[in-house]
């Protein structure tokens, strides 16, 4: 049964209490409402009820503050986290464009040797042909002389018939 309650029901019947006072050599008796011996007790019990919920508060104060204190530290954590993570986005980017722009020298790296090789294998072409051509002339000049010598040293045929 709750405090509020038994003041209620004692306050309705209006009950009274009988309370002796012991003073040397006078005995008395007199009546004391009941209401006013409820309150004096409820009264104590509220004033307990709110030092303990005061000890509480306070203690729950204390424990808000430290984790207020670690949420601050946390958001503090995250604040450098995100200024870390936009500082290696920005070396990232640097190094994107510094990448990029090597790709650009590589291309035409590769695209000038490629034309510089297509130059070169034909210039050994051509060279190549023209030294076969030279060498076939040198070869059939070779024959036509080495021919005319051979006809300049053997006697003709008809010669030797007359003789």
């Amino acid at each position: 049964m709750d405090v509020e309650t038994l003041i209620g029901e004692l306050s309705e019947h209006r009950k009274l209490m009988w309370t002796v006072d012991m003073k040397p050599g006078v005995p008395r008796c007199h009546a004391v409402p009941l209401d006013l011996i409820v309150e004096a007790a409820a009264l104590a019990k509220l004033q307990a009820v709110e030092a303990r919920s005061v000890g509480r508060e306070a203690t729950l104060a204390g424990k808000m503050d430290v984790i207020l204190e670690r949420v601050g530290a946390v958001a503090k954590d995250v604040a450098s986290l995100s200024q870390d993570v936009a500082d290696y986005r920005k070396d990232v980017s640097g190094v994107k464009d510094v990448v990029k722009g090597e790709n650009v020298f590589t291309r035409w790296t590769i695209f000038g040797t490629i034309v510089a090789s297509a130059i070169g294998v034909l210039a050994l072409v051509l060279t190549t042909q023209g030294s076969m051509q030279a060498a076939n002339g040198n070869v059939l000049g070779a024959i036509q002389a080495g021919l005319a010598m051979k006809a300049a040293t053997q006697p003709q045929p008809a010669a030797l018939e007359k003789k």
